[in-house]
C-alpha cells in the first residue's frame, strides 16, 4: 500500500488516464531516487495488481498501463558461501542446542529457512536419518538427508525440547512467546545475533549455498546438488525390483511402485487445491494418506509374494472371495484385529513424533509393560516353521 501510495501522490492525472509511457516517467522518477532494480519493479508490480484488482474485481472500464516490458532486468550474482574459516568461527559461537540444530540443518541438508521453521515433529524420521519437507518451495515435496553432525545436533535439542501442545519442532525458549513455534524472522534474528558476535556476514540463505559448494569440492555431480538426492523415483523402483531377483513378478512390483510415486507427485497441486476448498482437518487429510497408502502397497506386495505373475493374477482375481470361511476361524479373526489395532496405536504415537523420542517420555513401568507384551504377543502369535524370511535367502 505504501508503494502504491508513492504512485498516486507522483501522478497528476487521473489514474483511468495513466498511459503506458506515464508509467516510464514514473519508473525514471524512481531510478533519479537511487532505488534498486528489485524495489523498483516491486513498485511496478504493485501498480499493476491495483488496476487488475479494479478491472476484474471492481468492473471497472480502466485499462492497465503496465506491461511486460515494464520491469528492469535484475542482476543474476553468484551464490554466495559461507568460507571453511568463516564457517568454524561462526559454529563456535552458537552455544544452544536448540540454534545449533537449526543451522545444521541449513548447513547440512540445505533447508530453507521458511522450511526449518515449518518442520514438525512427525517430519523426522530419525532411524532412515530422513526429513521430510512438505509444501516448500514451488508446493513441492521432497526428501533430504541427515549427516552425523546435524542428526548428533538434533538429537541434542529433542532431548530438551520442552513439551507443548504444538508440533512444530523448533520453539521459543524465553519470554511472553515460550513454548510458541519459532517465526523466520525469529530464526533470522539469531542468525544476525550469531553473526554480529562472530564478527562475520553471514545470512541464513548463505548456509544452503555452503552445502552446494562442499558438495561441488567434494566431485558431487551437478544434477545431484540441484536436486539434492532427488531420485528419478521410477528408474529407482524399476532397479529395486531387478534387485530383489530376476523375475517379473519382482520388475512389476518396482514398476508399480514408481508409476503410483510419479502419479502422486503429478497430482500433488490438483489434491492441495482440493484441501483448501473443502477445507478439510490437516490431521484428517494425513489419516486418509496413511490408509489409501497402506492399502495400495499391501496390494501391491501380491505381486511381491507370488511366484508367477500368473498367480498373482489370479490372486487379484480371487481377492474378494472366500470371506466367509475366514471369519469362521476365530483365530483368524483376532489376529487380523489385534494386528489392526496395533499399526493404528503405532501410527497414532508416530503423528505425535517419532516413537523412539515419544516414548522416553513415559514412565519405566510403562516401557516395561511394552516390551513385555511385544515379546509375549511374538511367542503366542508367532509362525514357526514358515519359510526363510526372503532377506536371508540371499
Amino acid at each position: 500500500m505504501n508503494m502504491l501510495k508513492h504512485f498516486v501522490l507522483w501522478v497528476d492525472i487521473p489514474l483511468e488516464a495513466v498511459t503506458y509511457e506515464k508509467l516510464l516517467a514514473y519508473i525514471d522518477w524512481l531510478i533519479s531516487k537511487r532505488l534498486k532494480p528489485k524495489t523498483i519493479n516491486c513498485h511496478v508490480a504493485c501498480i499493476s495488481g491495483f488496476y487488475t484488482y479494479l478491472q476484474h474485481e471492481k468492473g471497472i472500464a480502466i485499462t492497465n498501463p503496465v506491461k511486460k516490458r515494464c520491469r528492469l532486468r535484475l542482476p543474476k550474482p553468484l551464490p554466495r558461501y559461507v568460507p571453511d574459516e568463516a564457517l568454524q568461527l561462526f559454529l563456535k559461537v552458537v552455544k544452544t542446542p536448540r540454534d545449533r540444530a537449526l543451522f545444521m540443518l541449513m548447513l547440512r541438508c540445505g533447508l530453507r529457512v521458511a522450511e526449518v521453521a515449518a518442520l514438525t515433529l512427525s517430519a523426522l524420521d530419525l532411524r532412515r536419518r530422513q526429513i521430510f519437507i512438505c509444501n516448500g518451495k514451488g508446493a513441492k515435496d521432497r526428501v533430504v538427508y541427515i549427516s552425523n553432525d546435524a542428526l548428533d545436533a538434533l538429537v541434542a535439542y529433542l532431548t530438551i525440547r520442552p513439551a507443548a501442545k504444538t508440533q512444530k519442532l523448533f520453539l521459543v525458549e524465553k519470554g511472553l512467546c515460550r513454548a510458541q513455534p519459532l517465526s523466520v524472522r525469529g530464526i533470522q534474528k539469531r542468525m544476525e545475533y550469531y553473526a554480529r558476535t562472530a564478527g562475520l556476514h553471514v545470512t541464513c540463505h548463505q548456509l544452503r549455498h555452503t552445502m552446494a559448494t562442499q558438495l561441488l569440492n567434494a566431485d558431487a555431480e551437478l544434477a545431484t546438488i540441484q536436486d539434492l538426492l532427488g531420485h528419478n523415483w521410477m528408474i529407482t523402483m524399476v532397479l529395486c525390483g531387478f534387485w530383489h531377483g530376476a523375475s517379473w513378478t519382482f520388475v512389476l512390483w518396482g514398476t508399480l511402485h514408481g508409476l503410483l510415486l510419479c502419479l502422486s507427485r503429478v497430482t500433488l497441486p490438483v489434491r492441495d487445491r482440493f484441501y483448501r476448498k473443502f477445507r478439510l482437518p490437516l490431521r484428517m487429510i494425513a489419516m486418509v494418506r496413511i490408509v489409501i497408502t497402506f492399502q495400495i502397497v499391501a496390494l501391491l506386495w501380491i505381486f511381491f509374494r507370488a511366484n508367477t505373475v500368473a498367480d498373482a493374477l489370479y490372486m487379484f482375481s480371487h481377492l474378494f472371495s472366500g470371506w466367509p470361511d475366514i471369519f469362521i476361524e476365530p483365530m483368524a479373526v483376532v489376529h487380523g484385529s489385534l494386528g489392526i489395532l496395533v499399526l493404528v496405536c503405532v501410527q497414532l504415537l508416530q503423528l505425535r513424533g517419532p516413537v523412539r523420542l515419544t516414548m522416553r517420555t513415559w514412565p519405566f513401568a510403562g516401557r516395561c509393560a511394552l516390551y513385555c507384551m511385544v515379546v509375549f504377543s511374538i511367542i503366542l502369535f508367532g509362525v514357526d516353521g514358515g519359510s526363510q524370511f526372503i532377506y536371508f535367502q540371499f
